[in-house]
């Protein structure tokens, strides 16, 4: 394909993925602000109003919701029927120091304050996404990836329940870049990644790759706030971390069949709610984390892509979280167009997003489940086993037109 051509198909390509972007961004606010949507972002609301008052919520969704284990200890456990209890639960005591910064105003008033959060999560990771492609295909590939990255239908689901899939992804972004440079910006990554670990079941793998990497300051930073904010949270709700941990976990069990992935085809044939997640954890982590290591050398992007591929389907997850895919759709994107041959690479891209870029209710059908973890997988594959690209999939200043770009 003559450059000409290719800078044409790769414009009108970004054309119609701006385009669903767009659809899927206004149907998802749309569904945000509508009555009973938001469930998930309620929840955590009404978690975190009961932790400002001193009180435990895992306590009050067990005794009034049967649901998670009993607390060890006597603790306040009066309701405040005016808000609600939580009926869910599933998040780690160092959630509700980062939870502080979202839910400290009312229920209306975090409701925006997580639409705006959410918009320019989505704007941090177009010019990521741009960044990465920008230096090896000029401002027309960093837009094609830039568009490819935010046209995940996830977006759509995840702002329709208010989940936190968005924020985390662009955390784990930050966490990524700052990781690239100086020991101080090291510290803030991992500051920036223990904050994203707030939803453990997608940073955790994340958490692995890093430390796997060599990125010790990151991951020491990232430990100490998980640490320091559960010590902050015993103090206010007199549950000690492996208490409040230990409920979480439980909690989680009465939820766990509805998960979208091999957690809920596991409980579905039968295996034991209890020990589903511990066998994934050991059939799909023990393996990532062996080959993170294998390629240990490799840019912390491509392991960032092999943890998320893990991360996907270590645990329960909806199709909202297929967003951490985005770290293998963006270094796929940029090895295709860096080497514009590498037909492997590009037929690699196309199918991890095709698995992201389809509509939710598309997703449901378990043979298209079935296509994105062979791509997924696959994806992930095509990168780690081929030669490293000579650029790196992090920003740069913008450079001048690549050749290419420009042959």
């Amino acid at each position: 394909m003559t450059p000409s051509y290719r800078t044409a198909a790769l414009g009108l390509a970004s054309a119609v993925l701006l385009l669903g972007a767009a659809l899927y961004q206004y149907r998802g606010y749309r569904l945000l602000f509508a009555p009973e949507s938001a469930v998930d972002l309620k929840q955590r609301w009404l978690e975190q109003q009961y932790v400002f008052r001193g009180q435990n919520p895992f306590d009050l969704t067990y005794i009034y919701c049967k649901l998670g284990r009993p607390p060890l200890h006597e603790r306040k456990v009066e309701p405040d029927w005016t808000i609600g209890v939580p009926d869910s639960g599933g998040y780690p005591p160092w959630a509700f120091v980062s939870g502080a910064a979202l839910f400290w105003p009312g229920w209306e008033q975090s409701l925006w304050l997580y639409a705006v959060l959410s918009a320019v999560a989505l704007a941090g990771t177009a010019v990521w996404a741009y960044r990465c492609g920008a230096p090896v295909a000029g401002r027309t590939g960093g837009l094609f990836l830039a568009a490819g990255a935010v046209a995940a239908a996830a977006y759509c689901t995840t702002l329709q329940v208010g989940q936190y899939t968005n924020l985390v992804i662009a955390a784990l972004i930050g966490a990524l870049v700052l990781c690239a440079g100086s020991p101080r910006q090291q510290w803030l990554g991992g500051l920036v990644l223990g904050i994203a670990c707030l939803k453990p079941t997608i940073s955790g793998p994340f958490l692995l790759a890093a430390l796997i990497a060599g990125k010790y300051r990151a991951v020491a930073a990232a430990l100490l706030y998980m640490g320091v904010a559960s010590l902050v949270v015993w103090g206010q709700t007199a549950t000690t971390p492996v208490e409040m941990l230990l409920q979480m976990l439980s909690a989680s069990e009465g939820f766990i069949q509805d998960g979208q992935g091999l957690v809920g085809l596991l409980v579905s044939s039968g295996l034991n709610r209890g020990l589903v997640t511990p066998v994934l954890a050991a059939a799909v982590l023990l393996p990532a984390a062996a080959l993170m290591w294998a390629r240990r050398d490799r840019p912390l992007i491509e392991l960032f892509a092999v943890a998320a591929v893990a991360g996907r389907l270590w645990t329960y997850h909806r199709n909202y979280d297929n967003l951490m895919l985005l770290f293998v759709l963006v270094p796929l994107g940029v090895r295709a167009l860096q080497y514009a041959g590498d037909r492997l690479a590009a037929v690699a891209f196309l199918a991890v997003g095709v698995s992201l870029w389809a509509p939710a209710a598309v997703t449901e059908y378990p043979a298209f489940f079935a296509f994105q973890l062979c791509a997924w997988i696959g994806g992930a594959a095509v990168l780690v086993a081929r030669p490293a690209a000579d650029a790196p999939a992090a920003p740069v200043p913008e450079p001048a037109l690549a050749p290419a770009a420009t042959a």
